[in-house]
């Protein structure tokens, strides 16, 4: 889909004229919302005003010309939460049984084998815990900084047929919305052929949003400190080079800026949960408590204290609108520069995730919404991570700078072949430069075939453990592969390499059907290039550091391996014992990111191309009736799909399948002592023998994000109807429209071998 907004802006007269204006909207006619129904409060206060002014006129009548307005909005509009709390009675270990959830220990945990199998679900089950005894968590099992983070969470005050789904209303919450627009246009007539124009815009607006209707510190959102501000400045000349020739030239300049935070308390800081030890990062130091997802629960607290980014783009065009003949002919080009800043914190102190995964029967196998319960994993203390790093981890944010040039030319033509045929002719080429990032803070592929720098150190360890354990994995002739840097050993500044298929022809018709006046069929056909919108990766230069969870694969959590699960390495007391992960730049080379994920944007990123076309008629039926109907479709090819590289080869997956506990089982890991001992493989000393059979073994991911793989198909048939009410009287104004629209969209997701 798409669309576009042509805005003209008034220019001053002879005249001096203005007005003013107010719309002011209360919550008089409002209906309620359907959550204060459920809840039997009446509607939320509403204030809205949107207001303003315009004055224009002559500074020299004739020749130069001044036209000025502003407008504000200031509005306070209801905005009921319905959100999701945890009950009272849980948050002492106990009452499980009350909900009908059934939570397991993971202390209990043992490994599933051919001799003990563990049936579920008509499958066997990875590992299996025992129940809680009485389905309660012994007082001395929980952990005060989990007890802590369950406080914060308000009483419920609402009961549905769940309680625990939306068991909290806030019906009086509000959101605060201000934003001011002054705007002014200068316009000088030189002569008779010649005149320019100056136009200036100004946006500045703040929003107030309580995303989950809790009181702060628990409370997150759109908080106080946000700002959206927008400022154009735009330069137009026109000249009348003769009677049927214009040729207008314009240059401008825009920038955009915002910046929304979600902490609603800055005084909230870890000690106050009791977290003991958290890293500080350098780029955003900060000692915000961290934020907070519960598993069926509405997460809580922020601390994106910081989330700017900015947009700045200069523009410069030239065209010409000429007439010759049955010609209406405008030709021209462009170019513009696009500046892309960034100043995002991330999570800073981190984002602690607890799901059901510990506490509940069989890890992998879930067996519904009541087997386990993330809050249950909350009062042990056992957050969750997996190999991809966006659950439970810390974010050491760097600043970003991008530029994207853009040059493109164009040709149409209206052409009135006859008194019932028009034709639309119409070229444009256009190239979408790669990105540039100011300090090269980029990658730029990833390099499959050099040898990577653990290769000689794991593969020792690999050969000793392989001659010592059955059924090891074989041992690879050579570890290769890692990421690549832009403008580094060689690689180009740009990352990706350069598009030039942006051919986009037009053409549409027009035709008025010979002995049916009353009839035109129209239709058209155009290729269209999306915008870039990719920014390409910055591992090295932004780093996530990931909760380790387990030291055992998955067999026990990663706060007990060293018998004080509440106070010990890796509690939520001292979560990142080893610290986080510094940011390294390109400085590492093939080394960055080793015993993590290795994600990245291959160089062949083509830009989407949209095939549209359309066929319809439009028949005055008389009486003031028309009828319009059209087919309209379209498919879009060269959209980015992401695809996972280093998986198992497809002989092991079928041996997995077969006889999963096999594969589950622990064995020596072969980079221990080899990779950093803050990464998923660096730290523990065993693995799964599963993650031994990777293509590229030192990563535990490796995606691609811009293979061109995906395509999307529209066809639509849209009818339109119009009767003009009374169209030989007074009320000749009044219009019936109705519209009636049948679509089909498909989408094709992955490659068709």
């Amino acid at each position: 889909g798409g669309g576009h907004v042509n805005t003209t802006l008034k220019s001053g007269t002879n005249d001096w004229r203005g007005s003013v204006f107010d719309f002011w909207r209360n919550r008089i006619l409002d209906a309620n919302a359907r959550q204060n129904n459920a809840a039997g409060t009446p509607r939320g206060f509403r204030n809205q005003h949107q207001y303003g002014g315009i004055i224009g006129g002559p500074i020299r009548k004739n020749k130069d010309f001044i036209f000025l307005s502003f407008e504000g909005w200031q509005e306070r509009t209801p905005f009921p939460v319905v959100s999701t709390t945890i009950p009272n009675d849980l948050r002492g270990g106990e009452n499980f049984s009350r909900y009908g959830v059934r939570i397991f220990d993971p202390l209990t945990s043992r490994l599933c084998s051919d001799a003990a199998p563990c049936p579920v679900l008509g499958v066997n089950g990875v590992i299996e815990r025992q129940p809680f005894p009485g389905n309660i968590i012994p007082a001395n099992r929980i952990s005060p900084v989990g007890r802590a983070i369950a406080n914060l969470y308000p009483t419920q005050n609402f009961t549905g047929p769940n309680p625990l789904n939306q068991n909290f209303i806030r019906p009086d919450a509000v959101g605060r919305y201000r934003y001011e627009q002054p705007m002014a246009r200068y316009d000088r007539v030189v002569n008779d052929a010649n005149r320019f124009n100056f136009l200036f815009t100004f946006q500045d607006g703040s929003e107030y949003r309580n995303g989950n209707g809790f009181e702060p510190p628990a409370q997150n959102g759109n908080m106080p400190g946000t700002v959206r501000r927008d400022q154009n400045y735009v330069l137009s000349w026109q000249n009348i080079i003769s009677p049927t020739k214009l040729w207008t030239i314009q240059a401008s300049f825009n920038r955009f800026q915002q910046n929304f935070p979600d902490v609603s308390d800055p005084s909230f800081t870890i000690d106050k949960l009791g977290i003991r030890n958290l890293p500080v990062v350098g780029s955003f130091p900060t000692r915000l408590a961290p934020r907070v997802q519960v598993s069926g629960m509405t997460a809580i607290l922020g601390n994106q204290f910081q989330n700017a980014t900015q947009r700045q783009q200069a523009n410069f065009q030239s065209s010409v609108a000429h007439t010759l003949g049955r010609h209406n002919l405008k030709y021209g080009g462009e170019w513009a520069t696009i500046i892309r800043g960034a100043q995002t914190a991330g999570r800073p102190t981190g984002q602690f995730d607890f799901t059901a995964g510990w506490t509940q029967q069989f890890t992998g196998r879930s067996q519904g919404a009541l087997d386990g319960a993330g809050i249950a994993s909350l009062l042990l203390g056992f957050m969750n991570s997996n190999a991809a790093g966006d659950v439970s981890f810390i974010d050491w944010n760097d600043t970003f700078l991008r530029r994207e040039p853009y040059i493109a030319g164009f040709f149409q033509d209206d052409w009135k072949v006859t008194d019932r045929l028009t034709l639309n002719l119409g070229l444009r080429y256009d190239v979408q430069y790669p990105l540039t990032e100011i300090q090269n803070r980029v990658l730029a592929g990833f390099d499959f075939n050099s040898k990577s720098p653990a290769s000689d150190a794991a593969l020792a360890n690999w050969r000793r453990i392989a001659a010592s354990t059955p059924g090891f994995a074989p041992v690879p002739q050579q570890l290769n592969g890692g990421v690549m840097f832009a403008g580094v050993g060689g690689n180009p500044r740009r990352p990706y390499n350069f598009d030039l298929s942006n051919i986009q022809p037009r053409l549409g018709f027009a035709y008025r059907m010979p002995g049916i006046p009353r009839t035109v069929w129209r239709g058209g056909f155009g290729i269209f290039h999306r915008t870039a919108t990719q920014g390409n990766l910055t591992t090295g230069f932004s780093q996530r550091t990931p909760f380790v969870h387990t030291l055992d694969a998955g067999l026990t959590p990663s706060a007990c391996a060293g018998g004080d699960c509440l106070n010990g390495r890796f509690s939520l007391a001292n979560p990142f014992p080893d610290g986080v992960i510094p940011p390294t730049g390109s400085s590492l080379g093939l080394a960055t990111n080793l015993g993590r994920d290795a994600n990245f944007d291959g160089r062949q990123r083509l830009l989407p191309r949209t095939f549209q076309w359309s066929l319809g008629f439009e028949h005055e039926i008389g009486w003031g009736m028309v009828l319009e109907a059209s087919y309209i479709g379209s498919q879009t090819n060269k959209e980015t799909r992401t695809v996972q590289l280093n998986d198992r080869p497809e002989e092991i997956r079928e041996q997995a399948i077969r006889n999963p506990a096999f594969f589950q089982q622990q064995v020596p890991n072969p980079f221990f002592g080899v990779l950093p001992n803050n990464t998923p493989l660096g730290i523990p000393p065993t693995i799964s023998r599963w993650d031994t059979y990777r293509h590229f073994p030192q990563f535990t991911g490796i995606q691609q994000f811009t293979n061109p793989f995906g395509r999307v198909w529209y066809h639509g048939m849209q009818v339109r109807f119009e009767k003009r009410m009374l169209p030989n009287s007074k009320l000749a104004g009044m219009t019936w429209i109705l519209n009636y629209t049948w679509s089909k969209q498909m989408e094709n997701f992955f490659r068709e071998e």
